[in-house]
């Protein structure tokens, strides 16, 4: 039951960056992997090497994005 909460809040903020993010493709696949592991308060912890692995950027180019997103609010 948790896992499908999980999943349903996962879908519903990743459809919220993709339709609302105006930025660069890089950016909204991090901004996307982060939605997608984010609880339900919208709290997530991935490494950037994981982040890094899915997107498949490198860790240096996910941790500019990441810093970017901060600076977006």
């Amino acid at each position: 039951r948790t896992e499908g909460r999980r999943h349903e809040v996962s879908a519903k903020l990743t459809g919220l960056v993709l339709e609302h993010l105006d930025a660069t493709p890089g950016l909204k696949v991090v901004a996307c992997i982060l939605a997608d592991h984010a609880d339900h308060d919208g709290i997530c912890w991935p490494s950037q090497k994981r982040i890094a692995r899915m997107a498949k950027l490198t860790e240096r180019s996910v941790g500019r994005h990441v810093r970017e997103l901060i600076e977006l609010g």
